[in-house]
């Protein structure tokens, strides 16, 4: 396994003030013993080549590899054109993950929005993931789908934020070249154990996001093994299936660079264990 980091604490002064670059933070990650990071479409002002190449040159020069480039479509979404251009867009952020030598993307199903059923919502979020699963693995990129909660520019949680939810859409497209994202902690938010869930999509790994809560049901992150979640269980299994994939430190917490410091050095321990 090798360790990378979503780097949510630094995520609005990368996406939203534009007061650090993707190299700055990939250096600070270097130093802190990451060996990659992720990159969410919204790090870029734009997904050009002559974008790309400069933030690229940028990370590689820090010592940090691409382990997975980060979208949120919203494939749920109840107006068919809203959702081919939903389709549209996410090709575009597989090329841009193609492009930096990414392995995976990020994939979600998209938004519970008010007055559409699951059951309805669920046929739509299949449609398109099987058309962009496809289109990925045609550019050597993998589709990610995470079990998710909302993402930063949506107004709504996810509709698969439901852990049942999303495991139907799992086993519904098993067969495919869909793999999944697990999140150790997107769970705890709906009240339900982790572990139960990444046994049940852990032939399909092919990235996880290691974060903790410090309460069942609430967003609070707490420093990667001071909160709920059971992470000797899901190294346990991560070892069963001998996973070798990215192991992805997410912390959004109170206590900073030190939070994200002792979240990383805790999950290095399980990683050599």
């Amino acid at each position: 396994m090798r360790m990378s980091v979503v780097p949510l604490i630094f995520f609005d002064d990368i996406a939203v003030r534009r007061t650090r670059t993707l190299g700055e933070v990939a250096r600070i990650l270097a130093d802190l013993g990451a060996e990659g990071i992720e990159a969410y479409y919204k790090y870029f002002d734009d997904l050009t080549p002559a974008t790309l190449d400069k933030q690229r040159d940028q990370v590689l020069s820090a010592g940090i590899e691409f382990s997975q480039f980060c979208s949120g479509p919203d494939f749920s979404h109840p107006d068919p054109e809203a959702r081919r251009r939903q389709v549209e867009e996410f090709k575009g952020h597989i090329d841009a993950a193609a492009y930096l030598e990414s392995p995976a993307i990020r994939m979600t199903a998209g938004q519970g929005h008010p007055g559409v059923p699951v059951d309805e919502a669920v046929p739509w979020v299949i449609e398109c993931f099987r058309e962009v699963v496809d289109y990925a693995a045609e550019r050597g990129v993998v589709c990610a789908y995470e079990d998710h909660y909302k993402d930063y520019y949506w107004t709504y949680p996810d509709v698969s934020f439901d852990p049942d939810v999303f495991l139907r859409i799992v086993e519904l497209m098993r067969g495919t070249a869909m793999r999944v994202n697990y999140d150790s902690s997107n769970p705890v938010m709906a009240e339900r154990d982790p572990v139960p869930i990444l046994e049940a999509v852990k032939d399909l790994l092919v990235n996880v996001h290691l974060s903790d809560r410090v309460t069942s049901g609430h967003y609070e992150h707490a420093d990667v093994g001071d909160g709920i979640v059971d992470f000797d269980a899901i190294f346990r299994i991560l070892r069963e299936v001998k996973y070798d994939g990215w192991v992805a430190v997410e912390y959004n917490g109170l206590n900073g660079v030190p939070g994200l410091k002792r979240s990383l050095e805790f999950a290095a321990r399980h990683i050599r264990a």
